[in-house]
């Protein structure tokens, strides 16, 4: 919160000489600092606001007697232009700052819109490319000082109002706007910010949730964007952040396509039932989501054997076990999710469809592998490609030749994380699946890095 202003900004010297540009910047610092330095009642802020207020009235006086405005009111006036422009590093600083301040347009436009109107992740955007910049003069220098000083109080005020601290840490992945992201990679990232703990995590989510909106209205095989449509509309379900009205119908639109699209797993239906079910109250998408999840208990617990005898029998990986693989930790992953929904659940069947897993990718289940636990802090630095560093190897005769991907070894250690909590399981081979997944997780893909970070945080 800003307690003082920059002496370059209280000693500037208000004349008939002075430009009349710096003129109504300076009159914008003052009057829009000084409007919030008086909400807050202690001994600085109130004193802020006095010499705001003495300024002001000095700068106001010298540009009505211009008669560049008519009164203080008058500084408030939004300049006309573009409420959006992409590429900011081709504006100047001027630019930059006529955009700032047509904030206010911006969130009314977004409200309109449906979109979550209480942000100022694009505000955000402008105040760090002009942080980059250099000042050519004094009158740049005083809008660079404007953007800056207002952003800092509104986001102060974003956290009054929400109760959220500004910042808990520093480690975050901020936005490729130049990257183009595919569903699960925004599935993932919405996910991990689902649950923000500061302001700053919640403008990503916003932020992210904007880009994934974006994609739902360009889309055109609707099916393929279910577990997307599901997770924006989950978050205005619960009330986290605002979201577009239409988005429930586009998921009934995905879930009516998926049943005729052969390519779609039945595994992949029931998070868009059951959200769709919660956000309509229709109990046929429940008792349907329902069958799967049943469906997937009682496949999870036979396949798990039979994967394990047959991995036992097979010095190489054959597509039928990697498949078997595969499709056995999807239904064991919807099974421990889902429970609640099982009927008869039996949580020592699946801590030993569990076992026989693990025990099928690793070929000496005995030897333990140190996880590295510096990862997560190394999946967090920016840009958002986590820089590759030295991960725990595991000798190649300690795994099977099974050609897991990172997301199944994410899923195994999220099934894990729920049912230790009632049953004891071996904490070799968690620790063999932890180091594995340290050693996957910097070279593969940016989804399955957010879920890792999601599931270490």
């Amino acid at each position: 919160m800003i307690c003082t202003l920059p002496s370059r900004i209280m000693n500037y010297p208000v004349s008939a000489s002075s430009p009349t540009e710096d003129l109504l910047t300076l009159g914008q610092i003052f009057s829009e600092v000084g409007d919030y330095a008086s909400t807050v009642l202690d001994r600085e802020h109130l004193s802020l606001s006095k010499k705001c207020v003495t300024r002001l009235r000095k700068v106001v006086g010298e540009l009505i007697s211009r008669h560049r405005i008519q009164s203080a009111e008058n500084l408030y006036d939004m300049p006309e232009g573009e409420l959006v422009r992409k590429d900011l590093t081709a504006l100047t600083v001027g630019e930059l700052h006529s955009l700032y301040r047509r904030w206010p347009l911006r969130h009314q436009a977004r409200a309109k819109a449906g979109r979550e109107h209480l942000t100022y992740y694009y505000e955000g955007r402008i105040v760090r490319e002009l942080q980059q910049r250099k000042a050519a003069n004094k009158s740049e220098q005083l809008k660079i000082d404007y953007c800056v000083m207002t952003y800092r109080n509104e986001l102060d005020n974003l956290s009054f109002l929400l109760s959220k601290p500004l910042e808990v840490s520093r480690n975050r992945i901020w936005p490729d706007l130049t990257r183009s992201y595919t569903p699960s990679e925004l599935v993932a990232l919405i996910n991990l910010y689902s649950h923000y703990r500061d302001i700053a995590e919640r403008e990503l989510l916003i932020e992210y949730t904007d880009i994934a909106i974006d994609l739902l209205e360009t889309a055109g095989d609707k099916s393929q964007l279910m577990e997307l449509a599901s997770v924006i509309l989950e978050l205005g379900r619960r009330k986290i952040i605002t979201i577009p009205t239409w988005i429930g119908d586009f998921l009934a639109e995905a879930i009516a396509q998926s049943r005729h699209n052969p390519r779609i797993a039945k595994t992949q239906l029931v998070l868009p039932l059951l959200t769709l079910h919660l956000h309509t109250g229709k109990s046929t998408l429940e008792q349907e989501a329902i069958r799967i999840i049943n469906r997937c208990y009682r496949e999870a617990v036979k396949s798990a054997a039979q994967i394990n005898t047959l991995g036992s029998q097979t010095d190489s990986a054959t597509p039928e076990l990697h498949t078997d693989f595969s499709n056995t930790i999807d239904a064991l992953y919807i099974a421990v999710t889902y429970c609640t929904y099982v009927r008869d659940y039996d949580v020592c069947k699946i801590a030993s469809c569990w076992n026989n897993l693990c025990s099928c990718l690793f070929s000496d289940p005995n030897t333990q592998i140190t996880p590295n636990s510096q990862i997560p802090q190394i999946i967090l630095n920016t840009p958002i490609n986590p820089t590759a560093r030295t991960a725990p190897t595991i000798p190649i005769n300690q795994i099977n030749q099974i050609n897991q991907t990172t997301s199944e070894i994410i899923r195994l250690l999220t099934v894990v994380k729920e049912i230790e909590k009632f049953i004891e399981i071996s904490p070799v081979s968690k620790a063999s699946l932890q180091a594995l997944l340290e050693q996957r997780v910097t070279e593969d893909t940016l989804s399955a890095n957010i879920e890792a970070c999601a599931l270490w945080r």
